[in-house]
């Protein structure tokens, strides 16, 4: 949309920490059009990346020295998701305007759709990754954050798993709204698996 550049460049000359910057767009496929709004904080940023994007990649300008030598990685079908997680890792801080800047087209052929249960698992690893930095999980938990992250994982008791989401909610009290929001996704998503079985 018209303005959009100067608009994020401005506001990169203003906040120099910024080093990926976003923006709200517009979603249009062949039946609607809508707004939609990503985090707008840069905490909830890297909240966020807990579970999905942070920003919507269409929008983003990044800052050279915020890439440094840091490319995509090849053939997990969720590039962009590994690329904002290597980044944040590096301690790069994100950030997105409220200002809806995009018109973004979306068609049931885009490769997302086509390859939407491989980008799934490739998703699920990221997260996994992600979610052991972010919230400081040791090894000895791999087959609760494989859970966490919906790859397949047996013989996990309940107990096993509320004794993990004591640990995630004691040793991350800052994080609890983000920890609650993973397991509901989780949640969600193992019961939509069940009854698609």
């Amino acid at each position: 949309l018209e303005h959009r550049l100067k608009k994020q460049v401005a506001f990169m000359e203003k906040n120099t920490d910024i080093g990926v910057l976003g923006s709200a767009m517009r979603l249009v496929n062949q039946h609607k059009e809508k707004n939609i709004f990503p985090p707008l904080s840069k905490k909830a940023c890297l909240d966020k990346l807990c579970y999905t994007v942070c920003v919507y990649h269409p929008t983003t300008l990044i800052r050279v020295s915020a890439l440094g030598k840091q490319r995509y990685t090849q053939n997990t079908y969720a590039e962009d998701y590994q690329l904002w997680v290597d980044l944040a890792k590096n301690g790069v801080v994100f950030f997105n305007l409220k200002d809806v800047l995009l018109k973004y087209y979306r068609y049931d052929s885009c490769i997302s759709n086509m390859h939407s249960d491989k980008q799934a698992n490739g998703t699920a690893i990221i997260k996994q990754n992600y979610l052991q930095y972010y919230l400081n999980i040791p090894d000895k938990y791999q087959n609760e954050l494989r859970w966490l992250c919906g790859l397949p994982e047996k013989n996990l008791s309940l107990f096993r798993l509320g004794k993990f989401h004591v640990y995630l909610i004691k040793n991350n009290s800052n994080k609890k709204k983000i920890i609650l929001r993973v397991m509901i996704i989780t949640i969600r998503n193992n019961i939509r698996s069940y009854l698609r079985s």
